[in-house]
């Protein structure tokens, strides 16, 4: 926080114990009964509220760009039996997740996000702002994996859920 918000900041702070002090003198001098005084701090409140209150943030930044988010997504069928697939599939997979998160994470190009398993199919989610480039990133991983047999990704550009690419590994 910058020392001109800070000042401000204090300056707010100060007019509202002002309001408050002096709201307690004036109800105490005219001895304003329980519901007179609701209505005075009705009053009192939402005009400081107005004032002073209604525009204080205590963030460095006044404005939060959005991020642009596409997509890629990994989609394949699972052989160990079962909708879910077995154990000891699932935890292949997500050893396989994990050395795909973390050569996506090494280029920066994006994020693992997780993944979803059900109806015999596996999808592993990550987020990026340029899904060509992370595609680019994981293809060698992905044509090297055993599970590769009827494996398809499919791109979403930023701000688009509809795929714009799908590739059939």
């Amino acid at each position: 926080m910058n020392l001109r918000k800070l000042l401000e900041l204090a300056l707010k702070v100060l007019i509202g114990a002002i309001f408050v002090f002096g709201g307690i003198e004036f109800a105490r001098d005219y001895n304003l009964g329980t519901f007179q005084q609701v209505g005075f701090w009705l009053v009192v409140g939402s005009f400081f509220y107005w004032a002073i209150a209604r525009d204080t943030s205590i963030s460095d930044s006044a404005h939060v760009e959005s991020i642009a988010v596409g997509s890629v997504i990994i989609e394949f069928p699972l052989r160990g039996g079962g909708e879910f697939g077995n154990t000891e599939e699932r935890d292949q997979i997500h050893a396989f997740a994990d050395t795909l998160s973390a050569a996506v994470e090494d280029s920066s190009t994006g994020e693992y996000d997780g993944d979803e398993f059900g109806a015999n199919r596996c999808k592993l989610f990550f987020f990026t702002s340029s899904p060509d480039e992370l595609f680019d990133c994981i293809e060698p991983i992905l044509r090297k994996n055993t599970h590769a047999d009827g494996m398809i990704a499919i791109l979403t550009r930023p701000n688009d859920d509809r795929p714009y690419r799908r590739i059939d590994l």
